[in-house]
């Protein structure tokens, strides 16, 4: 008996590199997005440098994320400069302005901060009714757990 195949196969690689496909698209976004930050992060002097990421190109808008507001404070005072350079470099005028986000950097939860999860009475009872349906064994624990912490 032999087999034959009725479709044809594709290198792996292929689907990366396909522009008509959504991953394909998507991992140009990413190479495009990875360019653009080695010209930022290379324009930008040390420590500030250090305190930025590119995090996405969209709508003529340049995202960049940071680890506090310090430094973004420092990096708002330089979107004149990181505009001019950026439209210069890598956008022939489509870029027209950048905006900056704090997103800080996690660090472990210290126990003194943890705050108990209270729900309401109501929404306990129906956790509880949700719970007592669920055949994962799991889920329905994890569940009847969260109904305990009613006020």
């Amino acid at each position: 008996m032999s087999y034959t195949r009725s479709c044809k196969t594709l290198p792996i690689s292929s689907l990366f590199s396909d522009r008509d496909s959504q991953l394909g698209n998507l991992c140009q976004h990413i190479n495009y997005l990875q360019h653009l930050e080695n010209k930022l992060l290379a324009y930008l002097n040390p420590p500030l440098n250090e305190h930025c990421i590119l995090a996405n190109y969209t709508n003529n808008t340049l995202i960049l994320h940071t680890d506090s507001p310090t430094w973004a404070a420092k990096l708002r005072y330089c979107i004149p400069e990181m505009l001019s350079y950026m439209q210069h470099e890598c956008y022939p005028n489509s870029l027209i302005t950048i905006r900056i986000k704090v997103i800080p950097l996690s660090k472990p939860m210290d126990k003194t901060t943890v705050r108990r999860l209270i729900i309401s009475s109501d929404a306990a009872s129906f956790i509880n009714t949700v719970a007592i349906t669920m055949s994962d064994s799991d889920l329905r624990t994890s569940l009847l757990k969260i109904g305990k912490y009613n006020t």
